[in-house]
């Protein structure tokens, strides 16, 4: 009865140290998902120390500069815009996304609305879209869209094809969602350009 007793008590004590390991690993996982905070400084930290690992400087020149700027230094990006913003960049780690290229050029892109003056409307129905495509199982049509949204943003290109380059310059522009992702361009230049691929040839 002794011996018995004995490895009920070892078997009993080996089960809850492994409930305790499980629970500490889940609550591990669920802290480190969760990397961005509702603070604005801080926000900007974190995303800042995820670009660290980067090649470029680009993106981590953004962060520290024109995001800080309008996020701190101003009251251009409303509360509830930033609000889903930090919402949408956890799921986004959740989700098990890269810090670079998806958040940040999900980041970029919400930086870009703003700064753009994209109207609530325009900026509702661009974060449908998102919204939608983050809910779906197939996330490369997400990183599709987000890389698309940052391009642009940055340089107006509204379609990057193999061998060709569609530009969007000098005029307006709002989103609108239906099926499927939408901009409407009006009072624009819209440009193509072929791509040059150098000869393999000597």
């Amino acid at each position: 009865m002794g011996s018995c007793s004995i490895y009920k008590k070892i078997t009993m004590k080996r089960v809850i140290n492994s409930y305790v390991i499980f629970l500490v690993l889940v609550a591990s996982t669920i802290v480190k998902a969760q990397t961005y905070s509702q603070n604005r400084e801080k926000f900007v930290k974190e995303l800042m120390n995820g670009l660290a690992d980067i090649k470029t400087s680009d993106p981590r020149d953004f962060a520290k500069n024109e995001l800080k700027n309008m996020l701190i230094e101003t009251s251009d990006f409303p509360d509830d815009y930033f609000k889903r913003m930090v919402e949408t960049c956890n799921i986004l780690e959740t989700k098990k996304l890269h810090v670079y290229p998806e958040i940040y050029n999900y980041v970029y892109s919400m930086y870009s609305i703003i700064e753009k003056k994209q109207t609530s409307a325009s900026y509702k129905a661009w974060h449908i879209a998102v919204d939608q495509l983050l809910a779906s199982k197939n996330l490369n049509k997400f990183k599709d869209f987000i890389e698309l949204s940052s391009d642009f943003f940055s340089k107006g290109i509204i379609s990057d094809a193999p061998n060709h380059v569609w530009y969007f310059k000098k005029g307006k522009f709002s989103f609108d969602v239906t099926d499927k992702p939408v901009i409407k361009f009006e009072n624009g230049t819209l440009s193509c350009f072929a791509k040059k691929y150098k000869s393999s040839n000597k």
